[in-house]
């Protein structure tokens, strides 16, 4: 192993930086910062990494929560997993041309990052890559970007602002939404979005976690050519008031309208034949919620912490009732089960 002043080296990766100084320059030479090099080095303001460097590993920066400024070199190819976690006080980073992913985590809880440049190489981004970039406001997607994971900016408190390339054959971008290229699909809005969004006619698919955690929207315009809702579409959208259900779509899946604590009457429309499981999950401001005739199906936990609501009739078509349907509803004292529903606490099924 090489001993170069305050670095681990060997075979021409930098296991670790065992330095005290607030300003860092990598010796020239090493080829790969590995992982947790740097772990914690939490006075290390600056970092000058050579050319020669081609791979950072997973977690090699985490917790330097003093960083400010680092430059990628230009040959760089792979940006691991968690790589910059917590860096607090990073405020802006180009990632450069050939490097084709960020991973899970990646940029993590970087809350002071604002400027965030990505290369038309990156072709993925992983789970959580933003969580908690605070500052972050805006970003565009590349041409070549062609999968993104929902929660790639969770407790991103402050993207608003999304655009795509024109050249990117995956997504497009309509009202600062973004939306499969062949405009069918609602794919991801960013999730400090204000006001009011309207969904173009033609779009025939609300995909999964599409307006999750949009807490500051106000209302969405559904048109009727809309068939279907995703997994938790519009998960803690705590100020719709309520969402309009076209015709088309005859099913609630998991989660679509959980924590959706400004709903305060709901009417399921009579297409509607399944209510999936926890719909209705923590719609704790939910005081009147009307199911029709015609639903055969309640999931598991489907009103689960409807807090408020102090009544719920179930019409006589319902089938099945899941496991927990009425958990943590504290207020609910007038229930109506269809005829024929016997069960407890495991679900309730109908006696043929």
């Amino acid at each position: 192993m090489e001993q170069t002043t305050g670095f681990q080296i060997e075979n021409g990766v930098l296991l670790k930086y065992t330095g005290r100084a607030e300003e860092v320059t990598v010796p020239d030479g090493v080829t790969a910062i590995g992982s947790y090099a740097f772990k914690n080095k939490y006075k290390v303001r600056s970092i000058v990494i050579p050319q020669s460097v081609t791979s950072i590993a997973d977690h090699a920066f985490i917790g330097c929560s003093a960083l400010e400024q680092i430059t990628l070199p230009d040959r760089l190819t792979g940006l691991g997993e968690d790589a910059f976690e917590d860096c607090k006080s990073l405020t802006g980073i180009t990632v450069p041309h050939g490097v084709p992913a960020i991973h899970s985590g990646t940029f993590g809880g970087c809350e002071s990052l604002e400027n965030l440049t990505l290369p038309d190489t990156v072709q993925t981004i992983g789970k959580q890559a933003f969580w908690g970039c605070k500052s972050l406001k805006q970003l565009t997607f590349p041409a070549s970007l062609t999968e993104f994971a929902r929660d790639a900016f969770y407790l991103c408190e402050s993207f608003a602002e999304i655009t795509v390339h024109p050249d990117n054959p995956a997504f497009c971008c309509i009202g600062g939404v973004v939306y499969s290229k062949n405009q069918s699909t609602v794919v991801f809005c960013p999730p400090e979005k204000q006001g009011e969004v309207v969904i173009p006619d033609g779009v025939t698919a609300i995909g999964d976690e599409a307006f999750s955690d949009c807490k500051k929207l106000t209302a969405i315009r559904i048109p009727d050519s809309v068939t279907s809702f995703g997994q938790e579409a519009f998960y803690n959208c705590d100020h719709l008031e309520t969402v309009h259900i076209p015709r088309g779509v005859t099913t609630l899946p998991y989660r679509v309208f959980g924590c959706c604590s400004g709903f305060k009457e709901f009417t399921v429309p009579d297409h509607v034949t399944v209510i999936g499981d926890m719909v209705f999950y923590a719609c704790t401001q939910i005081l009147r919620l009307t199911i029709p005739d015609g639903v055969t199906e309640i999931g598991a936990r489907a009103f689960e912490g409807c807090v408020r609501l102090p009544a719920l009739s179930l019409p006589d078509s319902v089938k099945v009732i899941g496991r927990g349907a009425f958990d943590a509803c504290r207020a609910l004292t007038d229930l109506r089960l269809p005829e024929g529903i016997a069960g407890g606490g495991a679900g309730f099924t109908r006696d043929e």
